[in-house]
């Protein structure tokens, strides 16, 4: 037997369904508005703007990515950069929730900077891994493994590593649990185009790990 033909590429078995274009369009819809709306409130946040006038615009620009796709900026934004991570509409969706709700709370703080540092730092790599496969410049396919069924549960593994090495001070529940609720909604829906790294990163989010890498790194 050819082990090493086990692990090319072209041996990567593919996933017997994906998502459907009717999924994937209203998922595209509903990412975009989303993310549109976390940006707008952070950007407007920035202002002297009423909290009332943020959450008009906010709620403009969602409702905006519902109308006919040519009036849509979600169906531009999806023919630019494609679909936006879970992960990325996540994090979006809590930012929104935080500001709704607890406006006078302070910035979000885990309860173990180490463990933000190492899922920071797994983001990260996993993004150059990625970049340098869409060049061409690794062995194999990194990006065709995203497709095989065992890649949730290796990420999972691999974000677990410092809960199982350090205890209940390597395990954030929060953290955790976001990550835990972007792999079953790309098991149960494969979204957004049934590969396991693009519901995990996607170039904004990876660029963003960057800057927050630098900050993590000034406050050491």
């Amino acid at each position: 037997m050819n082990w090493i033909a086990m692990f090319t590429p072209e041996a990567v078995p593919m996933p017997p369904s994906l998502p459907s274009p009717s999924l994937q369009a209203w998922a595209l819809d509903v990412s975009w508005a989303v993310i549109l709306a976390a940006t707008a409130i952070w950007l407007l946040s920035c202002l002297p703007i009423r909290r009332a006038h943020q959450w008009m615009a906010a709620s403009m620009l969602s409702v905006a990515c519902l109308l006919p796709s040519p009036w849509s900026p979600s169906y531009w934004l999806g023919l630019a950069f494609q679909f936006p991570s879970v992960s990325s509409c996540l994090l979006a969706a809590w930012y929104v929730s935080r500001r709704l709700f607890r406006p006078e709370a302070n910035r979000f703080k885990p309860t173990e900077k180490s463990l933000v540092l190492w899922l920071v730092l797994v983001g990260v790599g996993l993004g150059w891994l990625l970049m340098l496969d869409t060049f061409a410049l690794l062995p194999g396919s990194l990006y065709a493994w995203g497709f095989h069924p065992i890649a949730p549960a290796a990420v999972l593994l691999v974000t677990l590593l410092p809960w199982i090495f350090f205890g209940r001070s390597g395990f954030d529940s929060l953290l955790h649990g976001g990550l835990i609720l972007v792999l079953l909604t790309h098991v149960i829906w494969r979204l957004p185009n049934g590969n396991a790294w693009s519901a995990l990163m996607d170039p904004w989010l990876w660029l963003s790990l960057h800057f927050l890498l630098i900050r993590l790194a000034r406050k050491k």
